[in-house]
């Protein structure tokens, strides 16, 4: 039977033996998100056939467990899903998962028969390369390559430098001022959104979390926050 402990900040170690090695490239397979939104999903995690095995559970949603993550070379993915299985058989309920990666969408297909399959495009992640993003070349970034150079000649005082704890104080308080000053507290998403990214600035060091800040002067004016999922692939939070 699966052995359930909740996602707290001292999981961190142990949740990132298996996203480190994860190919899945979806946000929520990520130490952060797990740990930024645990007030809203509520997720508790096992360890079984060397796979993390993570069950969300909202009132809304109910019961949701994301695709087991197996340790590269070790986990046995279908013998995760038996246990998956059996612990729904004890409690009476149907399996459920939320966020398949899509590759393994089919194979969940193929072991489930009676399946209904919701694509919320709302849900879903952006995906760029990481040279697009260095170059912005070619017609299809030429909005952004204006936005850029206008920044530039605006500002010509800028300047960028990584998040570090010389630095992260002045983010927070830059984040808790635009959440006062934007209405946050008529927006319960704005407002859960802002929270959530004041959090990820508290636990940045205790998470592995790494940013980049933007100054003006002697300013900060933006920044930004996030973890690898794998060799190739950052996740921005």
């Amino acid at each position: 039977m699966l052995d359930f402990k909740p996602v707290q900040v001292k999981s961190a170690a142990r949740l990132r033996k298996y996203y480190s090695g994860c190919t899945y490239r979806l946000c929520e397979y990520s130490v952060g998100v797990k740990l930024m939104w645990r007030s809203h999903w509520h997720p508790v995690f096992a360890e079984t056939n060397g796979c993390l095995v993570v069950l969300n559970h909202t009132e809304h949603s109910g019961y949701l467990f994301d695709y087991p993550v197996p340790l590269p070379g070790e986990g046995d993915v279908d013998a995760a899903l038996d246990e998956i299985d059996r612990w729904c058989l004890e409690k009476g309920i149907a399996p459920a998962f939320g966020v398949v990666p899509a590759e393994e969408r089919e194979h969940l297909m193929e072991r489930y028969p009676y399946t209904t399959v919701d694509n919320d495009r709302l849900w879903q992640d952006y995906l760029y390369r990481a040279e697009d993003f260095i170059t912005f070349a070619g017609r299809r970034y030429s909005g952004q390559r204006n936005h850029i150079n206008k920044f530039k000649s605006l500002y010509p005082d800028w300047s960028y430098e990584s998040l570090n704890d010389d630095n992260v104080e002045e983010c927070f308080q830059m984040a808790l001022k635009w959440r006062n000053q934007n209405g946050c507290d008529d927006d319960a998403e704005k407002n859960a959104e802002m929270c959530v990214t004041l959090n990820s600035l508290r636990l940045y060091k205790e998470l592995g979390l790494k940013g980049g800040v933007l100054k003006i002067g002697e300013r900060i004016v933006a920044f930004t926050v996030g973890e690898p999922l794998s060799p190739d692939t950052f996740v921005v939070h």
